[in-house]
């Protein structure tokens, strides 16, 4: 008996050990599982807040690009047109740059003509779509601009649609357009991505003087209609009772005397009660035979 208990107790020994290494084992995996996790999720972490953090600073750049394209779009000194059209050129695509240079003519003389100052503050941004992976974006933004023509002077707000494009490491302008603030059905046609006119130009076309001329189109129109309402002829009603009895007349067409109207009014009468015209046929025979015995007793 002796010599069989070390012989089992050497056998269990190795199942103990055996276990206690799986259990290791699998405490280590969970562990490796635990530590593999935890770095992948700071690295997606970290790879998610360098995106905000990209997206942020793109956004950062095109409200700063946006600012300074705006001004170079809207500020003008007749007595500084070369100046002028080169910041354009500077904050813009090729695309626009070329179109920069085609209008650029037109818009020179009228501004020396007019002797044109404007003057611009940027209220406000909205950058509306960001694309940081293909380089492009576009924005709404708020100005508020003072023109100054020879000794007058006038304020004007304008709302105006922009879109940029990433050249290099810079945001060019890449179209400009304005959003009126009350669009009659005029305004909004011939939009395009063409410069912006020089903002007295642009002014011009937009200003609220407009309004009025609008507004006289439609009271011509109305006064068209209310024209051939007086053209028509006058709407009758039939007419009933006495009325329609007075109307008729005689047959011979002369105006019915005031027998006529009411023997017209008794017939009338008569003919919505049935009985009554039996009643007055039967008092006027009566009094026809007492006049004949009245005749025939002084005879």
């Amino acid at each position: 008996m002796s010599t069989d208990e070390p012989a089992a107790e050497s056998s269990a020994a190795p199942q103990k050990d055996s276990s206690r290494i799986l259990v290791l084992g699998a405490g280590a995996l969970a562990l490796a599982a635990l530590i593999a996790a935890a770095i992948f999720g700071i690295q997606w972490w970290v790879a998610a807040n360098d995106d905000n953090a990209g997206l942020a600073a793109s956004r950062e750049a095109v409200v700063k690009a946006g600012t300074n394209a705006l001004k170079a779009y809207t500020e003008v000194d007749y007595t500084d047109l070369d100046g002028f059209f080169a910041r354009q050129k500077s904050v813009s695509d090729d695309k626009m740059a070329q179109q920069i240079d085609q209008s650029a003519p037109t818009f020179r003389k009228a501004l020396s003509d007019a002797k044109t100052k404007v003057t611009t503050d940027v209220q406000d941004i909205a950058v509306e779509e960001l694309d940081d992976h293909e380089g492009k974006a576009s924005f709404l933004a708020a100005i508020a601009t003072t023109v100054t023509q020879g000794d007058k002077s006038s304020a004007k707000p304008l709302r105006l649609e922009v879109s940029m494009t990433r050249v290099g490491e810079e945001w060019k302008l890449s179209g400009i357009d304005s959003v009126p603030l009350v669009a009659p059905a005029s305004s909004t046609e011939g939009a395009c991505s063409a410069p912006l006119p020089p903002p007295a130009a642009s002014q011009q076309q937009q200003h609220p003087a407009v309004a009025p001329a609008a507004r006289g189109r439609s009271a011509q129109a109305r006064g068209g209609r209310v024209r051939r309402r007086a053209d028509r002829p006058a709407a009758r009603r039939p007419a009933r009772g006495r009325q329609a009895a007075a109307a008729a007349g005689p047959a011979s067409g002369a105006p019915a005397g005031p027998r006529a109207r009411r023997a017209g009014g008794v017939h009338q009468r008569a003919a919505r009660r049935p009985g009554a015209r039996r009643r007055h046929t039967g008092d006027r025979g009566g009094r026809d035979r007492g006049r004949a015995a009245g005749r025939r007793a002084h005879g």
